[in-house]
């Protein structure tokens, strides 16, 4: 589902996109725009063609434009040394202009994740995930080292979101109960240690496409730092939340068989303290129930989160007795 208003917004988005790219009519010589894919504040996704070469561009019509696209232009630069073929694929920065704050980049092959996930058969299914574990650890190659886990800085991002105005009472329970086992597990994690990373830092299958040569990632911004675990714990907790997860056992809130696809040699990190991916799975799952509770993400199963949650719980309560 479109955000609301996204039609509305099209005609200032196609506006302010073709203001922008005629100043920098050097840099940006032969893009032609084309149809709008997102108009949200503060960001254009378009379609467009450069020198007759389909191409996605992206807009950021705010005053930090010049470091957004710099920053994009240099984490793409980077991922293009060893992300450009494969299984494990990034977009290529094909034009970059922080002036006009507008990056031009290639489109990749295959089609969204998201959508592909609903038919899968069960090998195909298993392929994605193993490919997506792969890409996590092909992004962050060479930019990975141990450090001391904090969980109160993810304990602070819960309680954000707990007491959680504009839920319902039962799902305000939820996120309760959420909290409340975080705030359990937590202890044995202070000073753990961590892998961190240079990550995604939205990693879903919304933002990947897959074929059966692989998978492609998109939506890339400039370096984020977290733990490698949070890519993990993204993609876990948007395939717990979505409805009729498979068949079979579960943990934490995901399938197992899914679980064991997606973690791929050396996800986690071996070194890890293990209680990390499930205590920053359920942050992430927390966070999805409130923002579909809310009507934030109101293009997203409300019921399957709220699944999730029980799930994750039930698994919690096995699991960290």
């Amino acid at each position: 589902m479109e955000p609301d208003g996204q039609n509305a917004r099209e005609p200032a988005a196609r506006a302010a996109l073709a203001a922008a790219i005629a100043s920098d009519p050097v840099t940006l010589a032969g893009l032609v725009p084309g149809r709008i894919l997102r108009a949200a504040p503060g960001r254009i996704v378009a379609e467009g063609l450069l020198d007759a070469s389909p191409v996605i561009v992206k807009h950021f019509p705010v005053p930090s434009a010049p470091a957004i696209v710099a920053a994009l232009e240099r984490e793409l630069a980077h991922l293009a040394g060893h992300m450009s073929s494969g299984r494990t694929q990034v977009n290529r920065c094909l034009r970059a202009s922080p002036a006009a704050g507008i990056a031009v980049l290639s489109r990749l092959p295959g089609d969204r994740m998201a959508q592909l996930l609903t038919f899968a058969p069960a090998a195909a299914r298993a392929r994605m995930f193993a490919d997506a574990g792969a890409f996590i650890l092909a992004y962050s190659r060479g930019r990975r080292s141990m450090g001391t886990f904090g969980p109160a800085h993810w304990l602070g991002r819960v309680d954000r979101v707990s007491p959680p105005d504009g839920a319902g009472p039962g799902d305000a329970r939820l996120l309760r109960e959420l909290r409340a086992e975080l705030g359990r597990q937590a202890p044995a994690l202070r000073g753990a240690a961590v892998c961190k990373a240079a990550v995604h830092a939205d990693f879903l299958p919304v933002n990947l496409h897959a074929d059966a040569d692989g998978v492609y990632g998109f939506d890339i911004q400039g370096e984020s730092h977290m733990p490698l675990s949070y890519d993990i714990a993204r993609f876990l907790a948007w395939i717990a939340c979505e409805p009729d997860p498979p068949a079979g056992p579960q943990r934490l809130g995901v399938a197992e068989a899914d679980l064991a696809a997606l973690l791929v040699p050396g996800l986690p990190a071996p070194d890890e303290h293990p209680g990390i991916l499930p205590f920053l799975t359920g942050t992430q799952i927390a966070f999805r129930l409130h923002a579909r509770a809310t009507g934030q993400d109101d293009g997203d199963s409300l019921d399957g989160a709220r699944a999730a949650a029980r799930r994750y719980l039930h698994s919690a309560a096995q699991d960290f007795a």
